[in-house]
């Protein structure tokens, strides 16, 4: 039998940007920010070659701090905004209230991440 190809992550990259049209929902843009920081985890973790699921998030980015500060930052901003995104109903700070400005600092994190990881992919090989 044959096997099935790998699931690509940046599909939930692309899914993200479908969402959050310029007169997406706050629950459209909400998903889309989820959507967005899974698709560039996914390629992270995958860059680490982290297994499993306990902790993988803060795991990834101990794995990636020390050959780019930066790039764990950017997944650290943005897994903070995703979780809000997820979990909180009305977010406490008032900087995170506006869900547009989130999504398109979301995008502009995603974009960065993934320079990132191809600076790092470019370094190894």
């Amino acid at each position: 039998m044959m096997q099935q190809p790998a699931f690509d992550p940046m599909m939930f990259l692309q899914l993200a940007d479908e969402l959050a049209t310029d007169t997406a929902d706050e629950a459209a843009l909400r998903t889309a920010i989820g959507r967005a920081y899974y698709a560039v985890f996914l390629l992270a973790r995958a860059q680490t070659s982290i297994q499993g699921r306990h902790q993988a998030h803060h795991r990834v980015r101990e794995e990636l701090s020390p050959r780019s500060s930066r790039l764990a930052a950017l997944l650290g901003t943005m897994s903070s905004i995703r979780l809000v995104a997820d979990y909180d109903l009305q977010p406490s700070n008032p900087q995170i209230q506006d869900w547009r400005r989130n999504w398109r600092n979301i995008r502009e994190n995603a974009a960065q991440v993934l320079d990132e990881l191809d600076k790092l992919a470019n370094q190894s090989s």
